[in-house]
């Protein structure tokens, strides 16, 4: 078996997902690559990381299997190595096919989140959700509601760069502390609202509400603001955001169609992806049959 498996990037929700409120993950390319045979039970995964976790609860199905994993990031980070990998895992258990159903989806997000202790910060499962389909994925755990849709600004590019920074997520949620959640959340909702209606000036509207409630919070990466000053500095560029955990890992841009930023703007950036450029790749292929 082998899997493609999209990267993920959230556009708004970041710690309102973690109370299953509303969000925007955005699956994109380049893709994971996932891939299962007949073996003696290798495979690259660190033991306490969610696959290695869910390979040690079934072993007796992955003792006979070896596993290949392919990161296009190198290890950068930033854009969901470690829940494709359970993502993998978890559809070689269980010989899942695509698309999949929201009940799905969410059963995956669920048996995700078992695999953390009391003692540890349950993650929000909304990567894993996010990367088991293809586009935008529009999500709301407390509802158990998910839809992916495409990008609905025919004038508006979006474009991903990643940072030479990588923010552990998981020990960052540990130690922060988030005082207002709740314009978080009104910000959120706003967006996810104003995107599915496809009303740009109330979706940046949101956008620039949720980005002031992050600073209020102490949610933005230093390295990260400075960056984001010089950008939007540049004309035509409608917003930036740092997204995921402090907004460090990877910055998203949105700009007037077809506009590029100057390269001594990004000069610090690497380019992932853009809407302009890149059409969306079906997320996951499956190859060779069955074992």
């Amino acid at each position: 078996m082998k899997f493609n498996i999209p990267s993920k990037t959230f556009i708004v929700g970041e710690y309102v997902a973690l109370d299953g409120g509303p969000a925007i993950v955005y699956s994109h390319e380049p893709s994971f690559t996932f891939e299962l045979v007949e073996g003696s039970g290798e495979h690259p995964f660190h033991p306490q990381s969610p696959a290695g976790r869910f390979i040690k609860n079934n072993q007796d199905f992955f003792a006979k299997h070896n596993i290949f994993f392919s990161d296009p990031y190198q290890g950068r980070g930033g854009f969901g190595a470690s829940t494709a990998q359970f993502i993998g895992c978890y559809l070689s258990l269980n010989s899942m096919s695509i698309p999949m159903m929201p009940e799905e989806i969410f059963k995956a997000v669920d048996v995700y989140c078992s695999l953390f202790s009391a003692e540890e910060v349950v993650p929000s499962g909304y990567d894993v959700a996010a990367q088991m389909g293809s586009g935008f994925a529009v999500i709301n755990k407390q509802e158990r509601n998910i839809d992916f849709v495409s990008w609905p600004f025919a004038n508006v590019d979006l474009t991903l760069y990643k940072t030479n920074d990588k923010q552990n997520t998981h020990e960052h949620l540990k130690a922060v502390s988030v005082g207002d959640k709740a314009s978080l959340r009104v910000a959120a909702q706003l967006v996810v609202k104003t995107f599915v209606q496809k009303d740009l000036p109330s979706f940046l509207q949101g956008l620039q509400l949720f980005s002031l409630a992050l600073q209020k919070n102490n949610l933005i990466y230093s390295a990260t603001e400075n960056e984001l000053k010089k950008i939007t500095a540049q004309p035509n560029v409608l917003y930036a955001k740092g997204c995921g955990a402090l907004g460090a890992d990877v910055i998203a841009v949105l700009t007037q169609k077809g506009f590029l930023l100057p390269k001594k703007e990004t000069e610090n950036l690497l380019k992932v992806i853009s809407t302009h450029e890149s059409p969306l790749a079906p997320p996951f292929y499956l190859t060779g049959g069955g074992l």
